[in-house]
């Protein structure tokens, strides 16, 4: 590729401990990701001035440096290449998600089975569903270019409030308030057993390991006794806090279980999970963290449910409480 002239962008708070490679699939989203894995290969894709491994993990405010040539092949496979089609029967049902909306914020009830955002291994995501129904179409009128963006992450199997950005100052404000601790949220979940006290703060930090081809949150001080393969470093763990209250009790077909409402003051990967299966309550239908015995469920689905996200808005600072109705599994 003939060298261009480069673009210069600096990474968000929302991508920092990000990859490289990811932040430019996101970056360059109609670019195949073998072709991206070349750029970085061969420099057409720098961070601070130097070439840059797939695997670089950022730091917020980093410089990347892109060739021009790549940007505009990129908004050419946007304009001529055919949308992504979601099914219809899935586009009418995302329209009912749709639980807060202004001009600068979006909120769906995420279901439950849905990822959040769009990968090699998804087919339908929020970020797909929000791009269909608020994406290029109605936002080149209001901001240019931008498309609506993914705020923050739920885990596939967890359901309730998503939040999306609508304006490019809306996704940077909700993004320091994310990273600053901010924004509240409240979960609700049904776990295994009952828990030693009726409520209570985890503050255990985690760290990620490899598990079974994929990733897992562990508490740092099981690191030593359990994951032996291959060494890690605790002092990567990350700090993670979480509050929770036991709502009631109750037994079914000789199993103990507990309706909890928990309140996460960090924001981690698998975070909850992890630190319900700490404390040896782990939340029903997750087999990841939990008990294996696939029996041992109440309904189908894992029982982790984003209930509100309280925040002040970026646009008018007014503090705004969004809530997603509890689903029907949990209904027992």
């Amino acid at each position: 590729m003939t060298k261009q002239k480069t673009v210069q962008e600096f990474v968000d708070p929302s991508f920092a401990g990000a990859r490289i490679d990811k932040w430019s699939y996101n970056r360059l989203p109609n670019i195949p990701a073998s072709a991206i894995q070349k750029f970085l290969r061969t420099g057409d894709i720098k961070v601070n001035d130097k070439r840059a491994f797939p695997s670089l993990r950022l730091c917020e405010n980093d410089m990347i440096s892109i060739y021009s040539k790549l940007i505009e092949e990129n908004e050419n496979r946007a304009t001529h290449s055919p949308k992504i089609k979601i099914p219809d029967e899935i586009m009418n049902a995302a329209r009912l998600w749709v639980i807060y909306e202004d001009e600068h914020v979006i909120a769906f009830n995420k279901p439950a089975g849905i990822a959040s955002q769009g990968g090699t291994r998804q087919s339908v995501s929020m970020d797909m569903v929000a791009e269909t129904l608020y994406g290029y179409e109605k936002n080149l009128q209001q901001c240019g270019k931008f498309s609506v963006k993914l705020a923050h992450r739920l885990d596939k199997q967890t359901s309730g409030v998503l939040l999306f950005s609508r304006t490019i100052s809306c996704a940077r404000t909700l993004a320091a308030m994310f990273r600053d601790r901010s924004i509240e949220k409240e979960y609700i979940a049904i776990v295994h057993n009952f828990p030693k006290d009726p409520e209570g703060t985890i503050d255990t930090p985690l760290i990620k390991t490899s598990w079974n081809g994929g990733a897992k949150m562990v508490c740092s001080m099981q690191i030593n006794t359990q994951f032996q393969r291959p060494p890690y470093n605790t002092s990567m763990a990350l700090s993670a806090v979480t509050k929770y209250e036991v709502v009631r009790k109750f037994c079914k077909n000789g199993a103990h279980f507990s309706f909890i409402k928990i309140i996460p003051e960090t924001g981690r990967t698998h975070q909850i999970r992890a630190h319900m299966a700490h404390i040896g309550c782990p939340v029903v239908g997750d087999f990841l963290y939990g008990n294996l015995d696939r029996s041992c469920k109440l309904k189908e689905g894992m029982m982790l449910h984003c209930r509100s996200v309280s925040f002040s808005h970026p646009a008018t600072s007014a503090m705004t409480n969004i809530r997603a109705n509890d689903p029907e599994r949990f209904d027992l």
